[in-house]
């Protein structure tokens, strides 16, 4: 025999009635009108410091004028060939024998033969 029993008093732990709908509205309409506040705040402070900087008398920056070449140092018109020049020449001079002063013997050696003749000679020292 089965015996049916009824169900036991419910005890649960919901919340019964639904969301309140006018304290939501009302705080979102509030937090809209902040935002939108906020924001023309924003702007009139933005458009104040604006105008005050635009009014302060200033020297034009020597680069703004046109027509006009910079001041030093100026870019390189051509760096590609100035710079096969600038290599051109340092070749030149660590490769070839140049006088620097005749009367006094100083001669440019290439590198080379410079670090042989130090192996050679060692190092110059004061007598």
């Amino acid at each position: 025999m089965a015996s049916h029993h009824a169900p036991a008093a419910s005890t649960a732990n919901y919340e019964k009635d639904d969301a309140k709908v006018k304290p939501i509205l009302v705080f979102t309409v509030l937090l809209v009108i902040a935002n939108v506040a906020t924001f023309y705040a924003m702007r009139w402070t933005n458009d104040a410091y604006m105008r005050a900087e635009n009014d302060k008398d200033r020297a034009t920056h020597p680069l703004a004028t046109p027509n006009q070449e910079p001041p030093a140092p100026r870019l390189q018109a051509q760096p590609s060939a100035e710079l096969a020049v600038f290599k051109a020449e340092q070749l030149n001079e660590t490769t070839s024998y140049q006088w620097i002063d005749r009367t006094t013997g100083v001669v440019r050696l290439p590198i080379d033969r410079a670090m042989d003749v130090m192996s050679e000679r060692g190092l110059p020292h004061r007598k």
